[in-house]
């Protein structure tokens, strides 16, 4: 067994004992009640023999009362219930108690996949999913189910290529059970295909769903958008999800075709998409509004629109260093240096700058055909006074412009010479 069985102490009492007694006792012996305690365990409330009434007391008791319930589950006979048991391991996990939550799964006088499911989304490591998956697989007791596959496959995404081989395996063993098609397992396959870089396994995968959600949009999307190479395909299935009109796009929609806009050089299609954000509020939670704001600064400034950037930035509620630092950034690659060091002088008032913002400003100065050594050499004394020198990138940058300067002051000697001027 995967899941190691916890010593369970022996109850004294028989069934016919503890059914006799009555609940309110329990309730009392209870070292610390809950302030709410669930219904069937309050003074002068019989306990429902109705399991359905039973696992509603469960979903809303504390942790407190939960090893009652447990209790009286097994008194009453309502464990003979899979769902009974399958509610109370749910709810032991919820509050934090997986022992107990394994503990009523090894004891449960029936299960189904539910059982398993509960125990297999509880596990806290994902190395022991695995096992406890392997194991559910093997010991056939079972049919894995719809929420069986997409908590695996959950597992699968993001796990390199041992991650891939299993959403393969997982993907065959849906088909054949007939959940391919099920929305959420489809939704799981596009997320895990996409996120191990096989867009060609995840295109086949969305594009044989028979129905699709907003998650399915934006598992396809975003998997495009994080390869990288496929912009033009980005704004596609984008395009694609607007005229199908059966799922209104959100923010992680638009935040991820906004880049694919600036790499295509499309400038409407992205003020288009700007606007689309502004008029489904996807910028009205102030986190949310700033990583949006910094995508499109930066798409603006890969379009060569620093004014339209600029705009979008002074129109910012509230501004963080990710805004700042795309702002300055933008205007280095459009070496528009004065602008940039204008910028950097306003933030220092407010924000602490970072690697990207030094990186960033020393570009702006090196972008420049008159480089200022008295620029650079200032910037560079800030990154050693905030402990950045260590950063490759930052450090990158700065011999970049060290050998600009160098061969800028070499260029200036050599023309004197030629003129004959004395450079002493």
């Amino acid at each position: 067994m995967p899941l190691r069985r916890l010593q369970i102490p022996c109850h004294t009492r028989t069934a016919a004992t503890l059914s006799s007694v009555p609940a309110h006792h329990l309730f009392d012996g209870i070292p610390r009640p809950s302030s709410t305690p669930a219904p069937s365990l309050r003074p002068g409330h019989p306990v429902s023999s109705s399991p359905f009434a039973f696992t509603a007391a469960v979903a809303s008791s504390g942790p407190a009362d939960l090893p009652a319930l447990h209790a009286l589950a097994v008194a009453s006979g309502l464990d003979a219930f899979a769902f009974v048991s399958n509610s109370l391991a749910a709810r032991y996990a919820k509050t934090g108690s997986f022992p107990s939550a394994a503990r009523v799964f090894h004891t449960a006088r029936a299960r189904d996949a539910s059982s398993y499911n509960t125990i297999l989304s509880a596990l806290p490591d994902p190395a022991e999913k695995l096992t406890f998956l392997s194991w559910m697989l093997r010991s056939g007791q079972v049919r894995p189910d719809a929420v069986t596959f997409t908590v695996a496959l959950s597992l699968a995404a993001g796990r390199g290529e041992d991650g891939l081989g299993l959403a393969r395996q997982l993907h065959a063993l849906a088909s054949r059970a007939g959940l391919a098609a099920d929305l959420f397992v489809g939704n799981a396959l596009v997320t895990a295909y996409s996120r191990g870089g096989l867009l060609d396994a995840a295109r086949k995968a969305f594009e044989e769903m028979p129905a699709r959600d907003l998650v399915s949009w934006n598992a396809m999307i975003c998997g495009l958008a994080q390869d990288g190479d496929s912009p033009a395909e980005v704004i596609r299935v984008f395009l694609r999800l607007l005229k199908d009109g059966a799922a209104r796009p959100d923010r992680i929609s638009v935040c991820s075709v906004i880049p694919a806009c600036g790499g295509e050089g499309k400038l409407q299609l992205g003020r288009q998409v700007h606007g689309l954000a502004a008029k489904l509020g996807v910028d009205g939670h102030v986190s949310v509004g700033n990583v949006l704001v910094a995508i499109l600064i930066t798409m603006y400034a890969k379009l060569r629109r620093m004014e339209d950037a600029r705009t979008v930035f002074d129109l910012m509620p509230c501004r963080d260093i990710i805004a700042w630092n795309a702002l300055i950034s933008g205007y280095a690659q459009n070496e528009q240096c004065t602008d940039a060091l204008e910028v950097f002088s306003g933030m220092v008032k407010y924000l602490r700058p970072t690697e990207t913002t030094f990186a960033s400003v020393i570009s702006a100065v090196t972008a420049v055909e008159t480089v200022s050594m008295t620029y650079g050499e200032a910037y560079h004394c800030q990154t050693l006074k905030l402990g950045l020198r260590a950063s490759e990138y930052v450090s990158g940058t700065l011999i970049d412009m060290g050998a600009l300067i160098t061969l800028y002051q070499f260029g200036r000697a050599a023309l004197s010479i030629k003129r004959g001027e004395n450079l002493f």
